[in-house]
């Protein structure tokens, strides 16, 4: 076997670790960004686009550029963003196995990683140049073929147009000057650094750590286990900073914690979280926290202090993959935008349903997701004063008002199971929410009804199946429309008081009530 004589190789392994690490900061940071301005838009209009998704002013902008013919942003790239993520996780684990790798082949396996922002550009303008020269021509406002900029000032109609490239896509433009770099580095000194060195950083075990600490970035790592000797969690929490992450190791925990900097805090083997019965077990003060894989349990009982298994007041929280067991209320977000409560089993505490807490309640806190959770035996799932609230393929069973909206303007109800509470839905003093696909099953308290609309303006129900309720429809002073829904085996199917105004009822069946 030939020997090569190498040099040190740590600058451009340390270059490739940096284009690594810099591929993972990009996908947060949007990669493209336009802002539109016009007269009656003073603040304008702002687009971002990610790798894997689109955010922003978008229905606004779909809405005005649907009166040129043009098609809706959402449907551009589809494959692209669903595949961006897999393959920039391919392309890091090519950029590390280059490492490893025979220099002949290494050139190949960071080809991916270069790529990256290059590809993106490319795709965008391709999708610019679609947009803009396959205009419906039926449209109202005919304009001829155009290709948007992709980056600088542009024009469409009265619209000004600012398109530039965001900081994602110059964090991937500087990991591919550093991934070209290890390549030139490596290229020089490929007669300098032994062979044996190669081999001793090929062993798994090796680059197993190096992707850890690739996708970790720069975060600290602090673990908790259930031998009392261990750290304590709160220990963990007082010790770690802004971004680090705290891994529980199973066991229960006894104890009230209050979380002041932006961690994720993790659970491996199910760790529980017991509050011993008194007070919020987690409460959650500073952006960007995530709490993800425990179980909460026994928090406080008092409904007048609403005692929970987690209160949020800060921006950008995730709750996900948790259960919420014998709390009074389970998940508060107070002043929380942006949050995410996601795939969560919520179980309340075998209450008459006035002494119960709301599993979920959600107070002025705008653009939040509520997601793929399972909320039983709670009071009720609560959404008050937060505007472009989602809430998709969430069952919810044995409550008071399966949802409880108030005050929440352009939200979407869509794929839920309301099933065997007093109300399913009940809308209140709200306008534009839009409810989809939702099941309305058996919800026959007092009031009984599968979906109730009050104070309401431009309520839009399509394609819901509400069945077997006490009165399926219930409206009072409301407008809107209501398409495509099955509407059956309740004792009564719809009562509208004479305070409904301008609302519209097409293509529903109306079956055995």
């Amino acid at each position: 076997m030939t020997t090569h004589t190498h040099g040190d190789p740590r600058i451009w392994k340390g270059c490739v670790f940096g284009a690594v690490a810099l591929v993972i900061a990009s996908i947060f940071f949007p990669y493209w960004k336009m802002l539109f301005q016009a007269p009656q838009y003073p603040k304008g209009l702002r687009l971002q686009v990610y790798v894997h998704r689109v955010q922003g002013d978008v229905r606004e902008i779909d809405n005005l550029n649907h009166y040129i013919g043009m098609k809706k942003l959402q449907d551009a790239a589809l494959w692209e963003r669903k595949l961006s993520i897999p393959a920039m996780v391919l392309a890091m684990i090519l950029a590390l196995a280059a490492m490893l790798l025979p220099f002949r082949w290494s050139l190949p396996a960071s080809l991916p990683i270069i790529s990256i922002p290059f590809a993106f550009a490319a795709d965008m303008y391709h999708w610019l140049h679609y947009y803009g020269t396959h205009l419906n021509p039926k449209a109202p406002i005919r304009l001829k073929p155009f290709v948007p900029p992709l980056f600088g000032v542009g024009r469409v109609g009265q619209f000004s147009t600012h398109a530039h490239f965001g900081m994602g896509f110059y964090l991937a433009l500087l990991a591919s000057i550093l991934m070209t770099a290890a390549l030139i580095l490596r290229y020089r000194a490929r007669k300098t650094v032994r062979r044996r060195a190669m081999a001793r950083s090929s062993t798994p075990v090796t680059l197993a750590v190096l992707l850890i600490l690739a996708a970790t970035a720069r975060a600290k790592v602090f673990h908790v286990h259930p031998d009392p000797s261990s750290k304590t969690l709160s220990a963990a929490l007082a010790a770690a900073g802004d971004g680090d992450v705290i891994v529980v190791h199973g066991g229960r925990i006894h104890g009230h914690w209050t979380l002041t900097k932006s961690v994720t805090l993790l659970g491996a083997g199910d760790p529980v979280l017991d509050g011993d019965g008194t007070d919020t077990i987690l409460r959650l003060q500073a952006p960007g926290i995530t709490v993800r894989g425990f179980t909460l349990t026994r928090s406080g009982n008092v409904l007048a202090q609403e005692d929970a298994g987690i209160l949020v007041t800060a921006p950008r929280a995730t709750i996900a993959a948790n259960r919420f067991r014998d709390v009074l209320f389970g998940v508060i977000l107070r002043n929380a935008p942006g949050s995410r409560i996601v795939g969560n089993v919520f179980r309340g505490r075998p209450l008459p349903p006035p002494r119960r807490g709301d599993l979920i309640r959600i107070w002025y806190s705008h653009d939040v997701v509520i997601e793929n959770n399972t909320v039983r035996q709670g009071r009720d799932v609560v959404l008050w004063y937060s505007d472009r609230i989602h809430v998709r393929a969430n069952t919810v069973r044995d409550g008071r008002y399966g949802l409880h909206f108030m005050y929440c303007n352009r939200g979407r109800i869509e794929a839920n199971t309301l099933e065997g509470n007093s109300v399913g839905a009940f809308l209140m003093y709200s306008r534009d929410l839009r409810l989809h696909h939702n099941r309305l099953l058996g919800n026959r308290g007092p009031s009984g009804f599968g979906i109730g609309l009050k104070d309401m303006e431009s309520a839009h129900l399509t394609d819901n199946f509400i069945l077997d309720n006490r009165r399926g429809l219930f409206m009072d002073n409301s407008s809107g429309r209501a398409s495509r829904n099955y509407i059956a085996f309740n004792d009564v199917g719809i009562t509208t008081l004479p305070s409904v105004f301008d609302f519209t009822f097409t293509e529903n069946s109306l079956v055995r009530n």
